[in-house]
């Protein structure tokens, strides 16, 4: 069972994201009249608390496909002990069953405030850091467990402290309870990175690899190990630079403190946004964190903070000599890749543009319908102005407005791209490596689902011809323009429109 925990002040989008166009099922309302009603009536109770910045909690909880879908009752017996965990028994609280994916999951939404209170629940006791007890650390304390242990062991904290790691805690007694697919909890995990078992890419990192094709740099793990064990920084950096591979201090700034080194960061030379934190190359009993590399050097030595800033600037690498077909067909990828992003930063202004277009259009429609009312209002008595106002609302303003917005949405839906294609995608649809293929070419192979074939424009003379050797052939009264641009997208907004019809 995989959580995911949110915390917001805005309450806008709630039914939006749970019911809109979702084939959905409530299982659970609490302290709310109705779903329809939750947002107003959660955001009312949050408006008691003015200074609380976390009144949204959104948590996600999704089963593993082959454990099936799980009963109504299951799932609220869950969110219950999550209540009790968080302490938000008393809170507003909406369940909702989504049925869109092939795994059975759920949304949770609570106000944070309490409507008795106008409160946020009150600080929990968690464990210090550095402090280890046996059975302890997973949750927050109970009164009880905080009793037995010192002080200086305990620390203050609010309810939504930690509350990923807890939520995934919990997922795993929750697997064991039910005889669910069971994951490993973070303990396990780091237990056995130290027992020789290395952590693997994240779903990002392999996302990534499968859009841009650049290899993870954990597939160098060794390589990048062994760099980081020389004795010093600039050493460490140099043996790096021979693999391709450079570093960086992960920064954290903060007005007390100003910038503090609290990590590292690898990165490959050849493409910067492909990157790793050297905590990732835990493994075979040695740790790689930042602090923990620091810790294996002898005294004296300069840490990452004081080295960086006197630091030379990293050369890249050499490359090294590919293949000449490879080498092509990434630079139709990356030349692909860039026509798309175009693509997409004309799409975006045009929207802007509607958008802004349609704003003023329909204060202007507002307006005029707000005088053309007034005007047929002073014509009738002040006992049936209400009731005319009423009408007017509803068979008058309403549609005209409403066909209005019907507009912006048709032109905002002819400017929709097609999803731009990851590079084992593109190495599917490419040709053989041996022939030569043009970014034309590319062009017009990737976006065939976004093409629009264009008219010929005959010229007089052709046209003439063209009358003289057949009787049946028809005089171009009108030729379509054909623009100058090959990316003039307004031009193909149009065709596309007139070409759909209006039933379309």
């Amino acid at each position: 069972m995989i959580p995911e925990i949110k915390f917001g002040r805005d309450f806008g989008g709630l039914v939006n994201y749970l019911m809109d166009h979702r084939d959905h099922e409530v299982l659970d309302i609490r302290g709310v009249s109705s779903i329809d009603m939750a947002a107003q009536e959660m955001a009312l109770v949050a408006s008691m608390a003015r200074r609380a910045k976390s009144v949204v909690m959104h948590c996600s909880l999704s089963a593993a496909i082959e454990d099936g879908q799980l009963a109504a009752t299951e799932w609220r017996q869950m969110v219950d002990e999550i209540d009790s965990e968080f302490d938000l028994s008393n809170h507003q609280r909406v369940i909702v069953r989504h049925k869109d994916k092939d795994y059975d999951h759920v949304h949770i939404f609570w106000c944070t405030v309490n409507p008795d209170t106008g409160q946020t629940p009150p600080k929990q006791l968690f464990l210090a850091k550095g402090v280890k007890v046996a059975g302890l650390g997973d949750f927050a304390l109970t009164p009880k467990q905080a009793a037995s242990l010192a002080k200086d062991q305990t620390v203050r904290g609010s309810f939504n402290r930690h509350a990923l790691y807890r939520l995934q805690n919990f997922c795993r007694r929750i697997e064991r309870k039910l005889g669910l697919r069971c994951l490993r909890t973070p303990r396990e995990m780091a237990a056995d990175r130290m027992s020789g078992q290395s952590r693997g890419p994240s779903g990002s990192q392999m996302h990534r690899v499968e859009r841009t094709g650049n290899p993870s740099l954990l597939e160098r793990a060794p390589a990048i190990r062994a760099a980081l064990d020389e004795p010093d920084w600039p050493h460490s950096q140099r043996r790096l630079a021979a693999i391709g591979i450079g570093l960086r201090p992960a920064i954290r700034s903060s007005k007390a403190n100003g910038e503090k080194v609290v990590g590292l960061i690898l990165f490959d030379l050849t493409d910067t946004q492909n990157s790793i934190k050297a905590s990732q190359l835990d493994g075979d009993g040695r740790r790689y964190g930042l602090v923990q590399i620091e810790k294996r050097r002898e005294s004296g030595t300069p840490t990452l903070g004081e080295w960086w800033p006197t630091a030379a600037a990293t050369v890249p690498a050499p490359e090294s000599a590919t293949d000449i077909d490879e080498t092509s067909i990434r630079d139709d990828f990356e030349a692909y890749r860039a026509r798309c992003l175009h693509q997409r930063r004309e799409a975006s202004v045009r929207r802007k543009q509607l958008k802004e277009q349609y704003a003023k259009d329909r204060k202007a429609v507002a307006k005029a319908l707000m005088e053309k009312r007034r005007q047929q209002a002073q014509s009738l008595a002040a006992s049936a102005r209400r009731a005319f106002y009423a009408y007017f609302s509803t068979h008058v303003r309403k549609p005209r407005l409403a066909k209005l917005e019907g507009e912006l949405r048709d032109a905002l839906r002819a400017l929709r791209l097609p999803r731009v294609m990851q590079w084992h995608e593109f190495i599917a649809q490419r040709p053989m490596a041996s022939q030569s293929v043009t970014d034309r070419n590319v062009a017009s192979q990737t976006n065939a689902s976004l093409r629009i074939d264009r008219p010929i424009a005959k010229s007089p003379r052709l046209v003439q011809s063209d009358q003289k050797g057949s009787s049946n052939v028809k005089p171009m009264d009108k030729v379509e323009p054909v623009p100058t641009e090959a990316n003039d997208l307004e031009w193909l907004i149009a065709l596309q429109r007139q070409r759909s019809g209006p039933g379309r």
